[in-house]
């Protein structure tokens, strides 16, 4: 069977089309991301805007075709906090679901992490064993602890790149005051989590994360199979942030692996993913490239096959 899933979020659009055989073997036939800032008026009036709606649009009906070409079965669009919290969520759905076809499935804040989780299991990941995941969107940030047997902790925090970024950081590059203030708010609601008890394997979810591995490895072009698993080191992240302070957005993209789009919002990125290395006194996070898109299309593949 040949499924499709587009991811909608605040900062960026995702495909993910592949062929499944049988309920557990996919094939990944297209794997897109494009960054097209759709929640860049949320934090100024709670809505999302015409022109990001505009841009979204164009981008949909870009993924429609290539789903059309791959001969596509089953195509399915996702939202995520951009719709759970814009005040106009209900009407954009409808502009959207009239110019493609197609509904916008809103996944709830568990619905969302629980699909992050799925994806970001490794093969042979042990049964007793328990991971904890991180998903930094544009939105918001999922937080999820558990076993591949079962989850056993969720939760959605308000700590999004595009919205902590709005909200805090005016200056390019932002004053230290500025990523203080940041800091202390990301810090004040990641305390609110549960300490965990024994030492757990870290996983990281999400542009800002995977960015990070591309500075990190040097990488010019965006290669996921270069990235995917590897190690970033907490020490790694803090230099990385320290050369993202002395720039502007614009001399950011000159680093390589910077993706274009993400210049501006990848120091509060960074922020949250410090944080919470801190909080739960991680040394390191391994890399994952996969995401929402990809546990939504594997849970369906499950339920059909």
């Amino acid at each position: 069977m040949r499924l499709a899933v587009i991811d909608i979020g605040t900062n960026s659009v995702l495909l993910i089309a592949a062929v499944i055989t049988g309920k557990s073997t996919v094939r990944i036939l297209r794997d897109e991301s494009r960054i097209i800032r759709l929640g860049e008026d949320i934090y100024r009036n709670n809505k999302i805007g015409e022109p990001a709606l505009r841009r979204t649009l164009d981008t949909l009906q870009e993924y429609i075709k290539i789903c059309r070409d791959l001969h596509i079965e089953d195509i399915s669009i996702l939202g995520t906090e951009i719709f759970r919290c814009a005040e106009n969520s209900s009407e954009i759905r409808d502009v959207i679901f009239k110019q493609t076809g197609f509904p916008v499935e809103v996944l709830s804040g568990k619905e969302e992490a629980l699909y992050t989780f799925r994806s970001a299991l490794p093969e042979g990941a042990e049964n007793n064993k328990d991971y904890i995941v991180i998903d930094i969107g544009g939105g918001s940030t999922e937080i999820i602890i558990g076993s591949p047997t079962g989850q056993h902790f969720t939760w959605s925090l308000p700590l999004g790149a595009v919205i902590l970024t709005a909200g805090f950081l005016n200056n390019d590059p932002p004053e230290l005051s500025e990523l203080s203030k940041a800091q202390k708010y990301i810090t004040e609601r990641i305390c609110r989590l549960p300490p965990i008890k024994q030492e757990k394997s870290a996983i990281g979810i999400g542009g800002t994360i995977t960015t990070l591995a591309a500075v990190n490895l040097n990488i010019n072009e965006f290669d996921a199979a270069k990235i995917e698993g590897k190690l970033l080191s907490k020490n790694s992240i803090k230099f990385i942030l320290n050369r993202f302070l002395k720039l502007t957005a614009h001399e950011r993209l000159s680093i390589p692996g910077m993706e274009k789009g993400r210049e501006d919002i990848i120091i509060a990125g960074t922020a949250v993913l410090l944080e919470f290395l801190n909080y739960y006194m991680l040394d390191s996070i391994k890399v994952s490239t996969k995401g929402v898109r990809y546990g939504y299309l594997v849970s369906k593949a499950y339920k059909t096959g």
